[in-house]
Formats: structure tokens, sequence, C-alpha cells
């Protein structure tokens, strides 16, 4: 009667027996894998958290608040509202340009290349809100350095709208006053 294995001497006498047969398991497992590894495109998405703050004092004339304050009308608000200062053709265009993506150079520039690279790099820019009022703008590429790069100048350069705007905001409200 057969009772199974049962000593540790039962395991190794097992290994022994079938050495070839795991051996070629590992190896055939391991080059698979290597295989696959080199076959699959490599991508890398930097991301970065940015916290969008509404206006203390709005001057916008002739429109009317239409949304209350709901936290998710909040957020829709803040997400368009950075899609569409950082999906604006002239940054998309300007990165692609600091960062030689896809063959950029603005000296050949044409309107259909813009056009192009643009909506490219919006594909690849995603923004996506996070728990405490914040937002993730992310963005993939092949090269890791790229993507930190071109996430970090898309933070920049969406700080320094953000500034610009406020201030023409403030000047404008000082007028007012």
């Amino acid at each position: 009667m057969y009772t199974g294995l049962n000593t540790p001497e039962d395991y190794l006498r097992v290994v022994i027996n079938h050495k070839w047969m795991i051996l070629l398991a590992i190896i055939v497992s391991l080059g698979l894998a290597w295989g696959v590894y080199e076959w699959l495109p490599k991508s890398y998405r930097s991301s970065v958290l940015l916290q969008f703050e509404e206006q203390k004092v709005k001057y916008v004339q002739g429109v009317e608040d239409s949304g209350g304050d709901k936290p998710e009308f909040i957020i829709a608000n803040r997400i368009s509202a950075m899609s569409e200062v950082l999906y604006k053709q002239e940054f998309l265009t300007k990165v692609a340009q600091e960062f030689h993506l896809y063959g950029y150079d603005k000296d050949n520039a044409t309107s259909t290349l813009d056009n192009s690279v643009a909506s490219r790099l919006r594909g690849l820019v995603l923004i996506e809100p996070q728990v405490g009022g914040l937002l993730k703008v992310s963005f993939a590429d092949a090269e890791p350095t790229i993507a930190k790069a071109v996430t970090a100048r898309l933070a920049d350069l969406f700080v320094q709208e953000n500034t610009k705007s406020r201030s023409a905001i403030a000047e404008s409200s000082t007028e007012f006053l």
C-alpha cells in the first residue's frame, strides 16, 4: 500500500529522480518570461499632484452661477478648468518642442503637425481627481526621464498660467473697486 511522501528524504528522492524535468521547466519558464519582457513595449508613467483652489474673487460678466456648491460639481469644474489649461495647443507644442517629442521642431512646424502633436500628447496626458481636492496629472512615455520631465514641465506651465490668470483677475477687480 502506498502511503505517500512522509519524510523529507522522500521529497529529496523525488527531486533527485525528476531533476531534469524540474530544470527543463524552470529554463523554459525563464526563457518565456524573458521573451515576453523583450517583446512587450515599455511604458513609464510619471505623475504629479496639483491642488487647484477656486478663486476667492470671481470676475465674470454675464455668466450666472449654474452649479451650486455640490462637491461633484466643484470637482468637475476643477477638472474641466485644468484640462482646458493643460490641453492648450500652445502649451503642448511648447512641451513637444522643448523635449523634441515625436520629431517636433518649431522651425519646420505646420498647423497640421501642431494639431497632430497636440492631439497625440492629449492622449498621453491624464487628469484624474484625487481625495482632498487634489488632481493627479500624469504622462506616459517609453523613456522614464522624458516622462518625468514632461510631467514637471506641464505642472510648471499650469502654475504659471494659473498665476497669470489670477493676477489678471486681481487687477480687474482692483480697477472695478
